[in-house]
């Protein structure tokens, strides 16, 4: 169950700990749908202290040692999410009923969560299921068991996950979260048995699971994480191999993520064949090495000279995208060439060199490697190292030329209502359409910041480090529903 799923309602946190119970502040906060955590070491305590407010709790997220506080969950007749982790056990029957008997639950997210092979009569009624356990062990002695520990500990049939699923015909989500040895090419999914997943409209997981939950299932949603599995060189080299299982589903697919690939113009041309209806994509920029610094000019720098910025350059730098003046290379380079390599990618978009789904609303853009060219050893110190970079990675654009590019983005795509470029988690620039056909830019990166911490100024002592894309806690999940 992703973050933001839970801010919908209102949030509890249950810790069930070996220590002395503390029990106080509750019922005021849960009552105003306010994050509330109780710490206890025994059921009795904990249902003394949830009297006056479990009927207010929405989604609660339970921390147990065991499964022996699962019956607490039937108190909360109005839930609707529950996230339960660090169980040491089997998930046994007396779980799986008090799932199939609560009234309301309709999405359950299960970390570090051991499945076994009881039988369950009765139907589970989730509409949503999270499996992370991406911290189980997979190096295992006994080879016969390595598949299934990846997911599950201490299970030695894969299928037991299967057998869980199917007592949950109604389940619309799927995320799953696996850690596995990154050369194990022989890791397989069974063919899942029929009528398993009738309702599955979303999926998020690794490549290799995707192409067993989505063919012959009504899947619109999905995101493939390619980075747990060593199959990313081959998909990336005929992404076909990827796409026409995805494009099985037996509904059209809307909105796609795919982790890790680059989106090279032959990947892009497989999108838009398998999926022409998608409404949402995401994917990634295709990478490059940054120059490497000119150590000798560094020597030579002068304060005057440092101030500056290449001549080539000069348009963006007087006329930057997010604003500003006075502007220059020791202070402002990352500002301007942040911009660079999306631009020359969605100025090929526009003018459909690269052709994307006709249908397209949003798109969002990985550049994972972006940092790099603004990390101290490779930002140019001179004027001539300037136009060198600029040479190699193009010109940067200045304001009114990026508005001509979403200009003619708009023309081409007139579905187009957002671009986004980096990762919520990590940070972010935003593109938006307004309702007059405009586009506005807006970003909550340090660009600056990040700039004068790895150049501070003489004198100025110790400053700040900031990351290009700060991590934000209140930002953890992506645009789209699907989360990895």
């Amino acid at each position: 169950m992703a973050s933001s799923s839970i801010k919908k309602f209102g949030k509890f946190y249950f810790a069930m700990k070996s220590t002395r119970a503390r029990t106080r502040r509750l019922a005021n906060e849960s009552n105003q749908m306010m994050p509330v955590e109780i710490r206890g070491d025994s059921k009795k305590t904990a249902k003394v202290a949830l009297d006056n407010a479990q009927k207010n709790i929405t989604a609660l997220k339970m921390f147990a040692k065991s499964p022996k506080h699962v019956p607490l969950i039937k108190n909360f007749i109005n839930l609707k999410e529950l996230e339960v982790e660090m169980f040491t056990s089997v998930l046994d029957n007396k779980f799986l009923m008090v799932l199939a008997h609560h009234p309301s639950l309709e999405v359950v997210s299960l970390t570090k969560a051991t499945f076994g092979v009881d039988a369950l009569k009765l139907h589970i009624a989730l509409r949503g299921l999270s499996i992370k356990n991406h911290s189980s062990r997979y190096d295992v002695p006994n080879p016969a068991i390595k598949l299934i520990d990846i997911f599950s500990q201490e299970c030695s049939d894969i299928l037991d996950l299967y057998h869980f699923i199917s007592s949950c015909p109604n389940l619309e989500e799927i995320q799953m979260k696996f850690v596995v040895d990154y050369n194990d090419n022989a890791f397989i999914f069974p063919p899942i048995p029929g009528s398993v997943i009738p309702n599955l409209t979303s999926f998020s997981g690794p490549n290799l699971a995707a192409m067993v939950f989505i063919p012959g299932w009504p899947v619109k949603n999905i995101a493939v994480d390619l980075g747990a599995f060593d199959t990313d060189v081959q998909l990336s080299r005929d992404p076909s191999l990827l796409f026409l299982p995805l494009s099985q589903s037996t509904q059209p697919i809307t909105e796609l993520v795919i982790q890790l690939m680059e989106g090279k113009k032959e990947v892009l041309e497989q999108v838009l064949n398998c999926f022409p209806p998608l409404e949402v994509l995401r994917f990634s920029l295709e990478t490059t090495d940054p120059l490497e610094s000119d150590e000798e000019s560094r020597e030579l720098l002068d304060d005057k000279e440092s101030c500056r910025y290449a001549a080539t350059c000069a348009d963006a730098y007087r006329d930057p995208i997010g604003g500003g003046y006075n502007l220059n290379r020791k202070t402002h380079f990352c500002y301007i060439h942040v911009h660079t390599n999306y631009l020359k990618f969605l100025r090929s978009v526009a003018l459909k060199e690269i052709q994307l789904p006709p249908t397209i609303k949003s798109l969002s853009l990985h550049e994972y490697e972006l940092v790099k060219h603004f990390e101290d050893m490779y930002i140019p110190k001179t004027n001539k190292a300037e136009a060198a970079y600029a040479e190699r990675y193009g010109k940067p654009y200045m304001a009114s030329m990026a508005q001509d590019v979403f200009k003619t983005l708009s023309g081409s795509y007139p579905a187009l209502k957002s671009v986004v470029i980096g990762e919520r988690y990590r940070g972010r620039l935003r593109w938006v359409r307004d309702g007059d056909g405009s586009w506005t830019y807006d970003t909550a990166l340090s660009l600056v910041e990040y700039q004068h911490s790895i150049h501070p100024p003489p004198g100025a002592g110790t400053v700040p480090m900031y990351k290009l894309f700060p991590w934000s806690e209140d930002e953890t999940d992506y645009d789209s529903d699907i989360d990895f």
